[in-house]
């Protein structure tokens, strides 16, 4: 790793440039996570050290680090900590979403909604989230599920990136996905996991007749298996370069789309 700092040093550091050397050091971890048991061992042991003696609140919620997916954690939440003081928000709240609030009701009626619902789980980037969200206002998805450590709509990042539709768009943090994912299903909707797996169909070759709930998963590690468990049917976009997968937003965008065109040619009604 690169510098690395005694315990009463890193306490004296301001507190952003303390969230910095979280970051840097988290990743610098997550890319060496495959060395000898031995150096990891002494790596997260500096890393758990740094975080409980950081000025970060989450420090109070922090249970350590056991496998690699909690690096993925720790950096959703250190972005979140940072965003939330950072001040150009609070600028773009006050400056460009009093016009636009005062025409959310007419902006609600324009909204031709579909029987398609969204499940966000465990995504890190609230940029990713809130491209997301813009995307399913446009497409008028019926309603958007957060589960996992994903950023919701009422978190600043999220509202900047989703240029106000976070506002109209319906969402609900949901604890237990699976489960309301048997609740969908129970009710007519096809569950559609969008991963990329090998031999998995490709989305545009299926004909949608019936409500769906689409599922999206982490930008690394995809969607949990317990969730891959409830879907009718795991998808995946072509691609033909080099690169096997896409931006998560933009594979939403393409998926839904397409999603969206069926439903409404095939006049799917929400349940």
């Amino acid at each position: 790793m690169s510098k690395r700092y005694l315990p009463h040093i890193f306490e004296r550091l301001p507190r952003d440039q303390q969230m910095r050397v979280l970051a840097k050091t988290i990743r610098e971890l997550d890319n060496k996570w495959d060395e000898t048991k031995e150096q990891q061992a002494g790596d997260i042991f500096y890393l758990e050290r740094l975080i409980r003696s950081s000025q970060w609140s989450y420090r109070h919620d922090f249970r350590g680090i056991s496998e690699r997916q909690d690096l993925d954690k720790l950096l959703a939440e250190l972005d979140r900590s940072l965003q939330q003081s950072v001040q150009d928000h609070q600028i773009f709240l006050e400056e460009s979403w009093d016009d636009l609030l005062k025409q959310k009701d007419d902006w609600k009626r324009k909204i031709q909604p579909i029987s398609f619902v969204v499940a966000i789980d465990n995504l890190r980037s609230a940029f990713n989230v809130g491209s997301i969200l813009r995307t399913c206002e446009c497409l008028g998805v019926e309603k958007v599920l957060f589960s996992g450590y994903t950023a919701t709509p009422d978190e600043p990042k999220v509202q900047k990136t989703s240029m106000g539709t976070s506002e109209v768009v319906e969402w609900e943090r949901v604890e237990d996905l699976a489960a309301r994912l048997v609740e969908y299903k129970e009710r007519g909707y096809q569950v559609i996991a969008l991963e990329t797996v090998p031999g998995s169909p490709e989305i545009f070759k299926s004909e949608l007749k019936q409500p769906v709930v689409l599922i999206l998963g982490n930008e690394r590690y995809g969607i949990a298996k317990t969730l891959l468990e409830q879907a009718d049917q795991i998808v995946q976009l072509p691609v033909y370069g080099g690169k096997n997968s896409l931006n998560v937003g933009v594979a939403f965008g393409a998926a839904g789309y397409y999603i969206s065109n069926q439903l409404r040619l095939n006049t799917v009604e929400i349940k």
